[in-house]
């Protein structure tokens, strides 16, 4: 019986100034594809980055993860549709079943457009680097 070796990976919001950036990490501002894309992929040349700098893809939750079957136990006062609960399993890779993200006009923002969840401004976007940041 041959050994394995099981990984797992760890998902948290983490809050990032602008400081914490590189001279040439770019600037993802939406506008770089057509409103109504669906889970954008850029790559560095999309965005501006610079040499070494990473593709970014977005879904709506990494394999591992799920919507929360008790919302209002797991985020109380958050939308149901954008409670997301489990942790990722390795190696880290976003979940094709999950809800799509997509670029979507927002007049209330005066960078619109932006990236939504679904549905509509109420659902769990996820974030994959291609390098560790």
């Amino acid at each position: 019986m041959a050994a394995s070796l099981a990984s797992s990976a760890s998902a948290a919001v983490v809050r990032v100034s602008e400081s914490d950036f590189l001279a040439g990490a770019g600037l993802i501002t939406f506008s770089e594809f057509a409103v109504g894309t669906v889970n954008p992929t850029y790559a560095p040349a999309d965005y501006g980055g610079g040499a070494g700098s990473p593709t970014v893809t977005f879904d709506g939750w990494f394999v591992g993860q799920s919507l929360s079957a008790t919302p209002g136990v797991d985020c109380p006062g958050a939308a149901a549709t954008g409670c997301v609960v489990g942790s990722p399993t390795g190696p880290l890779a976003l979940d094709a079943a999950a809800p799509d993200t997509f670029i979507s006009p927002d007049g209330a923002n005066p960078t619109s457009p932006v990236l939504s969840g679904t549905p509509l401004f109420n659902g769990p976007i996820a974030v994959l680097f291609s390098e560790d940041q």
